[in-house]
């Protein structure tokens, strides 16, 4: 069955997984968008919490043992730039907490990416971010915003499970 994304955003205890909408792409197979066949487990309805940016921040460090931002895995880097108030503006979360979306590529380009990146490189940012298994979203009110099923804003216990 096809859905509508806001249908797997929203936090239903009853139910733990459902399945994403499908996507179309003109031109080829489009493999960072959301597809029928991609199963979505809402971990926002299994076991809510809430940290602060310190609280992310030092259990991202302990758990590299690198105080490094640059060495450090794309969730660390992720979350440690959308945690960052003076970049809300160019990158930041959705208001429901399960995608994230770059709104202005230029500047993420220019005064993001080279903080916390050795290649400072829009396009190979977002190869990065499929590469982890990000998806974006095609349509709606999310358009262009990627969501990862352990990649959620106040849950950052959840991304240590996350592979490349």
């Amino acid at each position: 069955d096809e859905q509508n994304e806001d249908d797997y955003y929203k936090a239903d205890s009853s139910t733990s997984s459902t399945t994403a909408p499908s996507s179309t792409s003109s031109g080829g197979r489009d493999q960072d968008s959301v597809s029928s066949a991609y199963t979505y487990t809402d971990y926002y309805a299994r076991t809510p919490s809430a940290v602060t940016h310190s609280q992310i921040s030092q259990t991202q460090s302990q758990r590299s043992g690198h105080n490094d931002i640059r060495v450090q895995v794309l969730p660390v880097k992720l979350a440690a730039i959308l945690a960052e108030p003076k970049f809300s503006h160019i990158i930041t979360w959705m208001p429901h907490g399960r995608a994230w979306k770059v709104l202005r590529p230029k500047e993420f380009t220019d005064q993001v990416a080279p903080q916390y990146f050795e290649y400072p490189n829009y396009n190979s940012f977002i190869r990065l971010v499929n590469a982890w298994g990000f998806r974006r979203i095609k349509t709606g009110v999310d358009a262009n915003a990627y969501f990862h099923e352990l990649f959620l804003k106040d849950m950052p216990s959840l991304r240590g499970t996350m592979k490349r």
